[in-house]
Protein backbone atom coordinates (compact mmCIF):
# COMPACT_ATOMS: atom_id res chain seq x y z
CA UNK A 1 0.00 0.00 0.00
CA UNK A 2 1.35 3.39 -0.33
CA UNK A 3 1.38 6.52 1.33
CA UNK A 4 -0.78 8.70 1.03
CA UNK A 5 0.26 11.57 3.60
CA UNK A 6 -0.38 15.42 1.94
CA UNK A 7 0.21 18.89 3.89
CA UNK A 8 -3.91 19.15 4.37
CA UNK A 9 -4.69 15.34 4.92
CA UNK A 10 -4.13 12.08 5.28
CA UNK A 11 -5.36 8.90 3.01
CA UNK A 12 -6.16 5.96 4.22
CA UNK A 13 -6.77 2.68 2.60
CA UNK A 14 -10.48 1.01 2.96
CA UNK A 15 -10.71 -0.83 5.49
CA UNK A 16 -11.60 -4.16 3.94
CA UNK A 17 -12.42 -7.48 5.73
CA UNK A 18 -10.13 -9.97 4.07
CA UNK A 19 -8.71 -10.67 6.62
CA UNK A 20 -10.53 -13.38 8.26
CA UNK A 21 -10.77 -15.21 11.74
CA UNK A 22 -9.38 -18.56 11.34
CA UNK A 23 -11.50 -21.33 12.30
CA UNK A 24 -9.94 -23.51 14.85
CA UNK A 25 -7.48 -21.37 16.05
CA UNK A 26 -7.19 -17.81 17.48
CA UNK A 27 -7.25 -14.65 15.28
CA UNK A 28 -3.97 -12.70 14.54
CA UNK A 29 -3.54 -8.92 15.94
CA UNK A 30 -4.45 -8.02 12.07
CA UNK A 31 -7.74 -9.86 12.19
CA UNK A 32 -8.90 -8.41 15.30
CA UNK A 33 -7.47 -5.13 14.54
CA UNK A 34 -9.01 -5.73 11.18
CA UNK A 35 -12.80 -6.35 13.03
CA UNK A 36 -12.63 -3.77 15.44
CA UNK A 37 -14.26 -1.05 13.92
CA UNK A 38 -13.75 1.20 17.00
CA UNK A 39 -9.63 1.16 16.40
CA UNK A 40 -10.47 1.47 12.74
CA UNK A 41 -8.72 5.09 12.27
CA UNK A 42 -5.47 3.43 14.42
CA UNK A 43 -5.58 0.55 12.18
CA UNK A 44 -5.50 2.63 8.96
CA UNK A 45 -1.99 4.54 10.66
CA UNK A 46 -0.61 1.73 11.71
CA UNK A 47 -0.93 -0.02 8.63
CA UNK A 48 0.46 3.01 6.64
CA UNK A 49 4.09 1.84 8.08
CA UNK A 50 5.96 -1.24 8.52
CA UNK A 51 5.61 -1.84 11.63
CA UNK A 52 2.05 -3.06 10.51
CA UNK A 53 3.70 -6.79 9.11
CA UNK A 54 4.48 -8.15 12.95
CA UNK A 55 0.69 -8.00 13.48
CA UNK A 56 -0.05 -11.36 11.22
CA UNK A 57 3.28 -12.48 12.35
CA UNK A 58 2.84 -15.84 14.73
CA UNK A 59 6.13 -15.50 15.81
CA UNK A 60 6.14 -12.43 16.64
CA UNK A 61 4.55 -11.92 20.32
CA UNK A 62 3.41 -8.69 20.79
CA UNK A 63 0.86 -6.12 23.53
CA UNK A 64 -0.92 -3.31 22.04
CA UNK A 65 -2.86 -1.04 23.80
CA UNK A 66 -5.21 0.28 21.06
CA UNK A 67 -7.06 3.88 21.03
CA UNK A 68 -10.47 4.31 20.00
CA UNK A 69 -11.50 6.60 17.37
CA UNK A 70 -12.76 8.73 19.77
CA UNK A 71 -9.16 9.68 21.28
CA UNK A 72 -7.45 9.98 18.30
CA UNK A 73 -9.89 12.16 17.06
CA UNK A 74 -9.67 14.21 20.50
CA UNK A 75 -5.56 14.72 19.63
CA UNK A 76 -5.13 18.48 19.72
CA UNK A 77 -2.05 17.11 16.53
CA UNK A 78 -2.50 14.37 14.63
CA UNK A 79 -0.08 11.15 14.51
CA UNK A 80 1.53 12.19 11.48
CA UNK A 81 2.18 15.96 12.14
CA UNK A 82 5.02 16.92 14.38
CA UNK A 83 4.85 15.71 17.67
CA UNK A 84 5.93 19.45 18.78
CA UNK A 85 4.02 21.14 16.93
CA UNK A 86 6.19 22.73 14.60
CA UNK A 87 4.81 23.11 11.21
CA UNK A 88 6.54 20.66 8.33
CA UNK A 89 7.95 22.97 5.52
CA UNK A 90 9.66 20.49 2.95
CA UNK A 91 8.80 19.45 -0.51
CA UNK A 92 5.65 16.67 -0.58
CA UNK A 93 8.60 13.54 -1.19
CA UNK A 94 10.18 14.69 2.25
CA UNK A 95 7.17 15.34 3.91
CA UNK A 96 6.13 12.19 3.29
CA UNK A 97 8.96 10.83 4.63
CA UNK A 98 8.76 13.11 7.51
CA UNK A 99 5.05 12.32 8.28
CA UNK A 100 5.69 8.53 7.73
CA UNK A 101 8.00 8.79 10.14
CA UNK A 102 5.83 10.44 13.16
CA UNK A 103 3.14 7.71 12.41
CA UNK A 104 5.52 5.20 13.27
CA UNK A 105 6.76 6.71 16.34
CA UNK A 106 2.96 6.92 17.23
CA UNK A 107 2.16 3.68 16.52
CA UNK A 108 4.94 1.85 18.42
CA UNK A 109 4.34 3.73 21.18
CA UNK A 110 1.65 1.80 21.45
CA UNK A 111 2.98 -1.41 21.18
CA UNK A 112 5.14 -3.66 23.99
CA UNK A 113 7.20 -6.26 22.38
CA UNK A 114 5.96 -9.17 24.83
CA UNK A 115 3.07 -11.81 24.97
CA UNK A 116 1.22 -9.85 27.70
CA UNK A 117 1.83 -7.82 30.94
CA UNK A 118 1.45 -7.91 34.63
CA UNK A 119 -0.53 -4.92 35.72
CA UNK A 120 0.12 -5.63 39.45
CA UNK A 121 3.91 -5.60 38.84
CA UNK A 122 5.52 -2.00 39.54
CA UNK A 123 7.60 -2.25 36.53
CA UNK A 124 7.04 -0.12 33.86
CA UNK A 125 7.26 -1.87 29.51
CA UNK A 126 9.27 -0.11 27.10
CA UNK A 127 7.27 -0.04 23.85
CA UNK A 128 8.61 -0.11 20.42
CA UNK A 129 9.04 3.53 20.27
CA UNK A 130 12.69 4.30 21.35
CA UNK A 131 12.79 6.84 25.25
CA UNK A 132 8.67 5.56 25.69
CA UNK A 133 7.98 3.07 28.61
CA UNK A 134 4.12 2.45 29.76
CA UNK A 135 3.20 1.39 33.22
CA UNK A 136 -0.16 0.73 35.71
CA UNK A 137 -1.24 2.45 38.26
CA UNK A 138 -3.85 1.22 40.73
CA UNK A 139 -7.02 2.62 40.99
CA UNK A 140 -7.77 3.80 44.20
CA UNK A 141 -11.31 4.07 45.36
CA UNK A 142 -10.81 4.83 48.59
CA UNK A 143 -9.22 4.30 51.59
CA UNK A 144 -9.79 1.39 53.95
CA UNK A 145 -6.61 -0.86 56.17
CA UNK A 146 -6.25 -4.23 54.93
CA UNK A 147 -8.92 -6.56 56.72
CA UNK A 148 -11.56 -3.80 58.22
CA UNK A 149 -15.15 -4.74 57.95
CA UNK A 150 -16.54 -2.01 55.84
CA UNK A 151 -20.37 -1.69 55.13
CA UNK A 152 -20.86 -1.27 50.81
CA UNK A 153 -24.19 1.13 49.40
CA UNK A 154 -24.52 -0.78 45.94
CA UNK A 155 -25.99 3.15 44.82
CA UNK A 156 -22.77 4.52 44.89
CA UNK A 157 -20.41 3.95 42.29
CA UNK A 158 -17.43 6.10 40.55
CA UNK A 159 -16.89 4.94 37.14
CA UNK A 160 -19.11 2.07 37.71
CA UNK A 161 -17.28 0.28 40.30
CA UNK A 162 -19.47 0.16 43.19
CA UNK A 163 -17.54 2.24 46.32
CA UNK A 164 -16.77 1.82 50.08
CA UNK A 165 -19.87 4.04 51.49
CA UNK A 166 -18.59 4.31 55.44
CA UNK A 167 -16.73 2.01 58.39
CA UNK A 168 -19.22 1.18 60.66
CA UNK A 169 -18.84 -1.56 63.41
CA UNK A 170 -22.19 -4.24 62.74
CA UNK A 171 -23.34 -7.19 65.02
CA UNK A 172 -24.54 -8.55 62.01
CA UNK A 173 -21.87 -10.16 60.77
CA UNK A 174 -23.10 -11.70 57.64
CA UNK A 175 -23.71 -8.22 56.42
CA UNK A 176 -19.79 -7.22 57.11
CA UNK A 177 -17.83 -7.56 53.71
CA UNK A 178 -13.84 -7.10 54.22
CA UNK A 179 -11.89 -4.83 51.76
CA UNK A 180 -9.96 -6.61 48.86
CA UNK A 181 -6.41 -6.36 48.73
CA UNK A 182 -6.44 -7.26 45.18
CA UNK A 183 -8.23 -3.88 44.34
CA UNK A 184 -11.58 -5.31 43.91
CA UNK A 185 -14.52 -2.81 45.41
CA UNK A 186 -17.87 -4.82 44.51
CA UNK A 187 -18.85 -6.63 47.45
CA UNK A 188 -20.79 -9.48 45.40
CA UNK A 189 -18.87 -12.55 44.63
CA UNK A 190 -19.15 -11.97 41.01
CA UNK A 191 -15.78 -9.52 41.45
CA UNK A 192 -13.23 -12.05 41.37
CA UNK A 193 -14.74 -12.89 37.56
CA UNK A 194 -13.84 -9.41 36.58
CA UNK A 195 -10.62 -8.52 34.58
CA UNK A 196 -7.59 -7.58 36.66
CA UNK A 197 -7.04 -4.14 34.14
CA UNK A 198 -10.50 -2.89 35.31
CA UNK A 199 -8.84 -1.99 38.21
CA UNK A 200 -5.65 -0.15 36.80
CA UNK A 201 -4.83 2.64 34.82
CA UNK A 202 -1.95 2.98 32.31
CA UNK A 203 0.49 6.10 32.05
CA UNK A 204 -1.89 7.81 35.12
CA UNK A 205 -5.42 8.71 33.81
CA UNK A 206 -5.40 6.12 30.27
CA UNK A 207 -8.21 3.38 30.69
CA UNK A 208 -8.24 -0.11 29.40
CA UNK A 209 -11.73 -0.73 28.14
CA UNK A 210 -11.43 -4.43 26.33
CA UNK A 211 -9.52 -6.72 25.99
CA UNK A 212 -9.16 -9.61 23.01
CA UNK A 213 -6.72 -12.42 22.89
CA UNK A 214 -4.69 -13.21 19.39
CA UNK A 215 -2.26 -15.86 18.42
CA UNK A 216 0.49 -13.22 18.59
CA UNK A 217 -0.54 -11.47 21.38
CA UNK A 218 -2.67 -9.11 23.38
CA UNK A 219 -5.09 -6.16 22.39
CA UNK A 220 -6.26 -3.87 24.71
CA UNK A 221 -8.42 -1.44 23.85
CA UNK A 222 -7.97 2.63 25.50
CA UNK A 223 -9.55 5.10 25.55
CA UNK A 224 -6.42 7.44 25.63
CA UNK A 225 -3.05 7.79 23.59
CA UNK A 226 0.31 7.62 24.45
CA UNK A 227 2.15 11.26 24.25
CA UNK A 228 4.87 11.18 22.01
Amino acid sequence: MSMAFSKEQVIFGSDSQDSLVRQGNLPTLADLLTLETRASIFYSYAREVDTSERFSDNGDALTMFVPTNKAVMALGRKPHEDPNGTEIKASDTEYETISRSNVRRWVGAHIVPVPDVNFTSDKSYDTLTEGLAISFKLISHAHHPPGEPVIYDDSASVEGVHIIMKHAPVKNTDAVHFASVTGHSSPDSQATDKPIWRNYVMNHDIHIIDEKKASNGMLYLIDGTVNV
